[in-house]
């Protein structure tokens, strides 16, 4: 149970580090823009960037909402797939979360996005092209015998995980956010 709390645990910090790349790169920003002074001004900046779909004014086509659905349910079904996980050895919980994630991105990739979502769903594949192999990164460090990923991949996960909910918003995978917020 503690393995698994603590899989969790960096399962969590990885969701905020995505929030915060896919916030960053949703904003438009770059590495040399300011930060943001505060929680307050960070969160303005997000709700921001999250909301742009909604201020256009522009209802959704009958297929970005179809492409929105198919979405939230690969999310629903990577959820019940992983919570299938729960119990086992901490590396084999990885490495099953390591294979589901595989098969969502390969699912996402099948999907073709309207032009609305073109961007968000570029974003979410980059970002998935960092987290994995990062998360294949400490699967071997809990192989080797360690207690946990190295501070500086942990780091990095922190950095992904930060912009994963915010691209999610902007897939308007409403469910993918909540149910993966709340459960990881």
């Amino acid at each position: 149970m503690r393995l698994a709390r603590t899989l969790l645990k960096a399962v969590v910090v990885l969701a905020f580090a995505a929030a915060a790349l896919g916030g960053a790169a949703a904003l438009g920003s770059t590495l040399f823009e300011q930060p943001p002074r505060d929680a307050e001004e960070f969160a303005q900046r997000i709700a921001a960037a999250s909301t742009r779909h909604e201020r256009d004014g522009t209802p959704r086509t009958a297929e970005e909402k179809r492409y929105v659905r198919r979405v939230n349910s690969l999310c629903a079904r990577y959820d019940a797939r992983t919570d299938a996980l729960a119990g086992r050895k901490r590396v084999a919980v990885l490495e099953g979360i390591l294979r589901e994630r595989r098969l969502f991105v390969a699912r996402f990739r099948s999907l073709d996005a309207p032009a609305r979502y073109a961007k968000p769903a570029q974003l979410l594949l980059a970002v998935e092209a960092e987290v994995q192999p990062a998360l294949q990164a400490v699967a071997e460090a809990l192989r080797s015998g360690a207690s946990g990923p190295p501070p500086e991949l942990k780091r990095k996960l922190d950095r992904l995980d930060a912009g994963y909910d915010v691209v999610l918003s902007d897939l308007e995978a409403r469910k993918c956010t909540s149910e993966w917020a709340d459960r990881h």
